[in-house]
């Protein structure tokens, strides 16, 4: 019943000077049908259950096989497989790239806080999303370490990333149904994650002057 899981760096690759992106291509199975053979492409080091949904979960690229007589075709997908899933890598690594080259502006990290987060006016009963959107914008965003991106939508990614990974409660009551555990597991593979990969497109089309 085991699970058997492995990963290959594939490459480690510098976003902007100082700032590292690593890789892995994978394989997943296991000894009691639960998985066939799976092989992958992630950003995510497979070490454990949860590591391993998320991987397959996040994966763009991904082959899997059964033991049927159609296994031999699709082992014949291997390499076009592996052309994707580099594709698909140097996409992302590009986009990465690109959101460090366009300054952000208040009025678009605002419409992107918008719609992360939620509006606030005057009239609602929002202190919540206020005190979130002040605790994003007064994070870290790594410029101090990474010379450039300061002002950039890379940055502002980084201090949403920050605020996810880092982040603890303020208020009492909050404190005390904190729980460390639950917030690791929300921001690698839960809710946290997925506001993080909703960041990531909603600042990758505002810096391209979609709408959203």
């Amino acid at each position: 019943g085991q699970v058997i899981f492995a990963n290959i760096n594939a490459y480690e690759t510098e976003i902007v000077p100082g700032d590292y992106v690593k890789r892995y291509y994978q394989f997943v199975t296991s000894h009691n049908g639960q998985y066939g053979l799976e092989f992958l492409s992630s950003l995510t080091q497979m070490v454990c259950t949860n590591t391993i949904r998320h991987a397959m979960q996040t994966a763009k690229a991904k082959l899997k096989f059964y033991h049927t007589k159609n296994a031999d075709v699709r082992l014949q997908n291997a390499a076009e497989m592996l052309a994707l899933a580099g594709n698909e890598a140097r996409s992302f690594d590009d986009k990465l790239r690109f959101l460090a080259t366009k300054r952000i502006t208040a009025d678009m990290a605002n419409l992107v806080l918008d719609r992360l987060i939620g509006e606030v006016s005057d009239e609602d009963k929002t202190a919540r999303r206020k005190n979130m959107r002040e605790a994003i914008l007064t994070a870290p965003d790594n410029s101090d370490q990474v010379r450039g991106i300061a002002g950039t939508a890379y940055a502002l990614l980084n201090q949403i990333t920050y605020i996810e990974d880092n982040e603890m409660p303020t208020t009492p009551q909050a404190l005390k149904y904190y729980n460390e555990e639950k917030r690791v597991i929300s921001a690698s593979f839960g809710a946290g994650a997925k506001k993080k990969e909703k960041a990531f497109q909603l600042l990758f089309d505002v810096a391209n002057g979609k709408e959203i």
